[in-house]
């Protein structure tokens, strides 16, 4: 009798080793290496110091510890030739140190048709139909008085398997696993250093094989060694690596495996992974949606043969009522930049607290703890200028205050007062340079404000100078070479004093009155007053009363052409300015 179908043979050719032909120098038992878990599938199964749920079971019994909040999963997979698994799990922390584990995996290989020895079909029969039950148990410790303080996850696992084959052979099979990960934090990520030993157990043997004995396979007994980071990125999202080596015993196979997960916004993931050394092939990738308590995750991994494995899986996390968790939820992005902000403030590195502060504002607009946050900051300056000079960072937080403000040339002066007093403190350097930077910005753009400033005034004296009104052309010429020497006015002057010395010239036309009632002789000499003022206000770069003294002489005198010119030189000058987006130095 015979056992015939296709897509049986191609599974049992592609798999590593299988329980119903096992060649020598192979293990028997496929669930026992049977990756489940679309995430760590997609991360190239690089997940044995980077389990935090229960799919990490497979991988490392002690990664049980690490959940934050009960969870249950399930999952499905399309293996190679139609084959399909199926899991469900379930684990929960009994206490902040304590978890247990508890997980079922199902293979259906399909059926199988049954030949006799002369080629007639005698039935049809399950190809293959195996079940493995897994219970695991973890517990952590805190680790004081390390050079690196951290946690120690230790778990142990034990498996049972119930296997048939052709529904005439059948075979059980008991296995245990024991690991560890130590875990500490690094430059602001945690670093996981993990370790298991899978699968250690007596061989798997059949017994009713037909068409012969069958021999006894042992399991596939894995050691991992394994290394992962986990940290936060651009201060919303979240990173994480993972490296892993596995060594396959009684087979002598080396598996080397990295992985990369994207975790944006703690909404949606992006995952990557490779596995080198085995036969099935070694890219996969995938993705995961997260959903209040629930997660979806997809996992797709290519195998040379041109075919593909594909595992789909959900999670669903809860809290039981009794029990106390650690930390029911790792902390939110908008946690980890609160703690930041307290504690650059706790330490008295304002300036870092307030680039914190930005950052909270920028990612989280809405959020009410960044109006908390500004006020802790306001207190713990104001605080500091209260002592007096007798607190040494009174002149850092003055430096501070001046630099929030713009003020560049007070952050100046008491930033490097500042760190004349602590020459350690390199916050007060860095930002002492800045400072210094933006101070010569201001100046390059003051300096360009008051030639823009002086052009147009000579611009208002030329157009004076050529209406023959050579008093209010000499006198604008004047508030010109008040500023400083300027070759262009000091040519004009000398233009507006030889034309003085002529003939006076007929007295220029006026423009037609206007209907509206003539202002009295009192109303035009203020309006002739306030013009001068006006231009005088805005060689000094007062524009706020420029413009207030030009639209109060026109509320005199309506008439009045040079309040006119004036006011549309100057708005004109002020137009290009905002177009060129200067620096607007404040008033004095």
């Amino acid at each position: 009798m015979r056992i015939f179908d296709g897509r049986l043979l191609l599974a049992l050719f592609l798999w590593p080793s299988t329980a119903l032909w096992a060649s020598p120098g192979q293990s028997g038992g496929v669930l026992f290496r049977e990756p489940f878990g679309a995430r760590p599938f997609a991360m190239g199964q690089a997940y044995a110091a980077l389990g935090d749920d229960v799919f990490g079971m497979f991988y490392n019994p002690a990664s049980l510890s690490r959940l934050k909040q009960s969870q249950m999963a399930v999952e499905f997979v399309r293996s190679i030739a139609d084959v399909q698994l199926g899991y469900i799990g379930l684990a929960s922390a009994l206490n902040p140190s304590q978890a247990m584990g508890f997980d079922i995996k199902y293979l259906d290989a399909g059926t199988a048709e049954v030949f006799d020895d002369n080629g007639g079909l005698i039935r049809s029969v399950s190809a293959e139909r195996d079940f493995l039950g897994q219970l695991g148990y973890a517990r952590s410790f805190r680790l004081q008085g390390f050079r690196l303080d951290g946690r120690f996850h230790t778990g142990v696992g034990a498996k049972f398997l119930k296997s048939a084959i052709a529904e005439d052979s059948s075979a059980t099979s008991f296995a245990a696993d024991a690991g560890g990960i130590y875990e500490f934090l690094w430059r602001g990520g945690l670093i996981s250093i993990g370790a298991a030993l899978s699968n250690m157990g007596a061989g798997i043997k059949y017994a009713g094989v037909t068409g012969g004995d069958s021999q006894s396979d042992p399991l596939p007994m894995t050691s991992r060694l394994a290394l992962g980071y986990a940290g936060n990125v651009f201060e919303a999202d979240k990173i994480t690596l993972g490296a892993e080596l596995d060594q396959v015993f009684h087979e002598g196979r080396t598996l080397e495996a990295i992985g990369v997960e994207y975790l944006y916004r703690r909404l949606c993931a992006l995952r990557l992974g490779y596995r080198l050394g085995q036969d099935l092939g070694g890219l996969s990738f995938g993705f995961g949606f997260n959903f209040s308590d629930v997660s979806i995750d997809y996992g797709f991994g290519l195998i040379k043969t041109f075919n593909n494995i594909q595992q789909v899986s959900l999670n669903y996390r809860f809290t039981v009522p009794g029990i106390r968790y650690t930390n029911a939820q790792p902390p939110s992005p908008l946690e980890t930049l609160s703690r930041n902000v307290q504690a650059s403030i706790s330490s008295r590195h304002y300036f870092e607290a307030a680039a914190e502060l930005e950052r909270v504002k920028a990612f989280f607009p809405d959020a009410a703890e960044r109006i908390r946050l500004s006020y802790d900051l306001e207190q713990a300056v104001n605080g500091v200028l209260l002592r007096g000079p007798t607190d040494p960072r009174y002149h850092y937080a003055l430096g501070f205050n001046s630099y929030q403000r713009g003020k560049w040339g007070e952050a100046v002066l008491n930033l490097e007062a500042s760190s004349q007093e602590d020459p350690g403190d390199a916050e007060a350097r860095k930002y002492l340079a800045s400072a210094r930077h933006k101070l010569e910005e201001q100046n390059l753009q003051l300096k360009l404000q008051a030639q823009a400033r002086v052009a147009t005034l000579l611009e208002i004296a030329t157009q004076a100078f050529g209406e023959k009104d050579l008093p209010r052309a000499l006198r604008i010429v004047n508030e010109i070479l008040r500023l400083s020497p300027y070759q262009p006015a000091e040519n004009l002057k000398r233009q507006i004093e030889n034309a003085q010395r002529q003939p006076p010239p007929a007295p220029p036309q006026r423009p037609a009155p206007s209907t509206a009632p003539a202002p009295s002789a009192e109303e035009v000499a203020k309006a002739e007053n306030l013009y001068y003022e006006a231009l005088k206000n805005y060689a000094d770069n007062d524009l706020a009363k420029t413009l207030s003294n030009l639209h109060e002489g026109l509320r005199f005198d309506p008439d009045n052409q040079n309040l006119k010119a004036a006011l549309e030189n100057i708005e004109k000058e002020l137009r290009q300015r905002r177009k060129l987006g200067p620096l607007e130095a404040p008033a004095p």
